[in-house]
């Protein structure tokens, strides 16, 4: 069962003055971290010793991408750390799996936040990231027929809300919900929460 309080956080960065300083950062914050340096040892990892995992992308020859995917298929939530702002790269990893998008240069606050919702069912993205995505891409109408409420459900999962959350604000019940997100990822050729949050990404639905 997924904890509703991050605690045992995973990282997998290689350059180890960063990884010492986030790994300091999230222990004053009374987090437990362990971190590690290479992509082997963090796909050797067991999701279950974790509550959420903080992952590099750019893991000198490797890429972060891959312990996302499958960390994430392991239940683990996962949280993309890095440099890169891209369209491209945010794209590739929400389609991978994580659970949200973190700059580095974020407040260690912010950082630690970002955990939290993760690990609560949300998908955190810093807010730069978030405007350079939307301002890069070219959203078109949709090629896929959505109705007013599916678009409203979509739109509420796509700003980071909770099952829950989407119903409150809605009116709906949460299995009301369920049954929208599920004809969704019919409508949309997606498995996942992540994978829908991309797509309404990609076409200007999370502003």
């Amino acid at each position: 069962m997924v904890p509703s309080w991050v605690s045992r956080v995973l990282i997998i960065e290689d350059h180890a003055p960063t990884r010492a300083a986030v790994t300091a950062v999230l222990a004053r914050a009374g987090l437990k971290p362990t971190p590690v340096g290479t992509l082997a040892d963090g796909l050797g990892a067991r999701a279950a010793d974790y509550d959420a995992a903080l992952i590099d992308l750019h893991l000198g020859p490797d890429s972060g991408i891959e312990a996302i995917r499958a960390l994430a298929a392991r239940g683990l939530p996962c949280l993309a750390f890095t440099v890169s702002d891209d369209a491209p790269t945010v794209l590739a990893a929400l389609e991978a799996g994580a659970a949200g998008y973190v700059l580095k240069d974020e407040d260690p606050a912010q950082v630690v936040r970002a955990l939290q919702e993760a690990v609560q069912g949300r998908t955190p993205i810093s807010s730069g990231v978030a405007g350079h995505l939307l301002r890069a891409l070219h959203p078109a109408p949709p090629e896929v027929h959505l109705t007013p409420r599916e678009r409203d459900v979509l739109i509420g999962l796509a700003r980071g809300l909770t099952y829950a959350e989407t119903a409150a604000a809605l009116g709906l019940g949460i299995g009301t919900v369920q049954s929208y997100v599920k004809q969704l990822y019919g409508k949309l050729g997606v498995s996942s929460k992540t994978q829908a949050c991309a797509w309404a990404i990609r076409h200007g639905m999370a502003r």
